[in-house]
């Protein structure tokens, strides 16, 4: 079985840290290509990880259309994803996107008649999704001896330095880039999409947050009167978490969205009881890529989906919303796509740890 052909495109800190290394070890997937606006940088990583095509972003298009690739790994900024999964599904090309997939529901609504007309398999890379741990506490947390689900809370700081791209506005800040882990945690949880939301922007317009929020605070409403919670922040010390309260039990994750770090449940009864379970280090990004390389040869929509991804933009839109006027936003219309599933569990040894990221 031939493996499927891949270009990487856009090579910064997230693709030399996790997606470039989690090609190393898999036969069902080859990195062939990658596409960067610095051919040099982007020669000395092709030597480092085996690809045998650098392509510059004006190579693009002929990339696409030469024969040679039948996927891309979207790595690049928030802001650019729209313009290159749009050219490459109309090249034919299947797509893997970072998160979010798009900026506004429009654009993201685009891509999926864009991706259902050219019948090419769009993912959006939720690599939680497959993972072990993620997936065993979503499993504690709705079993019933944890009783009713109630409740649901989650912090995730991540502080950059001035000149972050994460800190322009196009990308929509924090909250798109950090609280999108919180928003998914939620709705795979509670299995269900919030009904109301109103949130908080804090730090707008100081120092370096000129152009977005230093963090956002949310409170969203559930049917069945449940309620999440979460602050995102782009300046408070690194940690990741969230909690999940039933009326007899409390699951919590912690660390919960890292990629680096070996993920932990920590669970607590009625009677205060605590027991851990800690969880080897997997590579979450060969999880996803084994996952989507099998979606793509059996001709499968995969989940998570292009859906998947539009729900996010329309809560997170709605909580960017509910920031700016002070008022509650209701929320109609959320897509709904398969929520995640046992048999997508995936656990590969991790990758080798980069020891040089080039800027």
């Amino acid at each position: 079985m031939a493996p499927l052909r891949f270009a990487v495109v856009g090579v910064g800190d997230i693709a030399q840290r996790a997606v470039l290394p989690a090609f190393e070890r898999r036969r069902d997937v080859a990195l062939t290509a990658l596409v960067t606006g610095d051919r040099k940088k982007g020669s000395v990583l092709a030597r480092r990880y085996g690809a045998p095509i650098v392509a510059s972003y004006k190579d693009y298009d002929a990339l696409l259309a030469g024969g040679e690739i039948d996927a891309v790994y979207i790595a690049l900024p928030n802001q650019q994803h729209r313009d290159f999964v749009l050219r490459a599904v109309r090249a034919g090309v299947h797509v893997l996107c970072e998160k979010p997939v798009a900026t506004t529901i429009a654009h993201a609504r685009e891509m999926g008649r864009a991706a259902d007309r050219a019948d090419v398999r769009l993912m959006v890379a939720y690599r939680l999704h497959f993972d072990p741990a993620t997936l065993r506490a979503i499993e504690l947390a709705r079993d019933r001896k944890a009783g009713e689900l109630r409740l649901f809370a989650s912090v995730f700081s991540s502080p950059v330095e001035r000149g972050d791209i994460r800190l322009q506005r196009a990308g929509r800040g924090g909250l798109f880039d950090l609280g999108i882990y919180c928003v998914n945690a939620a709705r795979m949880i509670f299995a269900s999409e919030p009904i109301e939301v109103m949130a908080m922007h804090a730090g707008l317009g100081r120092g370096r947050f000129r152009e977005v929020p230093e963090m956002t605070s949310a409170l969203l409403r559930y049917p069945d009167e449940r309620v999440a919670m979460f602050t995102c922040s782009l300046h408070a010390v690194r940690t990741n978490w969230w909690s999940a309260l039933g009326t007899r039990q409390m699951v919590r994750m912690e660390p919960a969205y890292d990629y680096q770090e070996p993920l932990a449940i920590h669970v607590r009864g009625e009677r205060r009881t605590e027991r851990t379970q800690s969880f080897a280090l997997h590579d979450q990004f060969a999880a996803e890529l084994a996952y989507f390389a099998e979606c793509v040869r059996k001709g499968r929509t995969p989940e998570p989906s292009i859906a998947e991804g539009e729900a996010d933009i329309r809560i997170l839109d709605a909580i960017d919303r509910s920031a700016r006027t002070g008022r509650a936003v209701r929320l109609t219309g959320v897509p709904r796509d398969a929520k995640p599933r046992k048999a997508q569990k995936r656990a590969f040894p991790p990758a080798r740890k980069v020891r040089e990221v080039l800027p």
